[in-house]
């Protein structure tokens, strides 16, 4: 299999992943050592206040949810513990232009309708190298990529090594730019790294037609950063 249907299989695996993570709820909160039950409203979203706030349920010693006279379960009001994006291992924080959603754990640009987010992805490390990952997810994918090329023919896509600066960490530079009859449709570039026993990928994507191009290297090399 040849280099651009290596880049499009990882960018694919990335792809799907990525609309799956953005579907999920968040279904508890951690403030320092404790873990608290989030509450939700009808529509299953989490309930925050214009103070920064977010809404938990009370729970008794054994762990059940109390309601009120009318029915509805307690709930107070705690602080959020980060306002960025926040993982075990790394932090990423976005400046003027970006909104940061606490549900979503993601951040979207201003103005875009949510169609061109920021979101990291992190799982499990497998691999013995940045280039053990590259082959594995490349054979693990290759008849969906000839699906894909199929539909999109003129589909750019690319993979190139890079180093975080501060980190010096190598890296995978991902950029797959889907293109349909009315133009670019869907845009993702990523860095993909392993650190301790994660795989980090942090994405840019753009979707439904929104479409600007950055630098994913300066973006993390500005913003991302590894907990000590």
């Amino acid at each position: 299999m040849n280099k651009k249907i290596l880049a499009l299989a990882l960018a694919i695996v990335f792809i799907a992943t990525a609309f799956t993570a953005c579907g999920n709820k968040l279904e508890m909160t951690q403030v320092g050592k404790n873990e608290y039950p989030l509450a939700e409203d009808d529509k299953g979203e989490t309930i925050t206040n214009e103070d920064g706030q977010i809404a938990v349920l009370v729970t008794d010693d054994n762990g059940e949810v109390p309601t009120y006279l009318d029915g509805e379960d307690q709930t107070y009001w705690i602080d959020m513990v980060y306002s960025y994006i926040k993982g075990e291992e790394y932090s990423l924080k976005l400046g003027k232009g970006w909104t940061y959603s606490y549900d979503k754990n993601a951040y979207f640009k201003d103005g875009s309708d949510e169609n061109i987010y920021v979101k990291v992805i992190e799982f499990e490390n497998v691999y013995s190298d940045m280039d053990d990952y590259v082959e594995k997810n490349m054979d693990s994918s290759s008849e969906y990529i000839d699906s894909i090329i199929e539909a999109y023919p003129d589909t750019e896509y690319t993979i190139t090594d890079g180093t975080l600066t501060e980190e010096k960490l190598p890296c995978k530079i991902i950029k797959t730019k889907i293109v349909n009859d009315e133009g670019v449709y869907y845009y993702t570039s990523s860095i993909d790294f392993i650190y301790k026993d994660k795989v980090i990928s942090v994405n840019y994507v753009c979707q439904n037609g929104e479409y600007e191009e950055i630098d994913i290297l300066a973006l993390c090399n500005e913003g991302f950063s590894i907990d000590e």
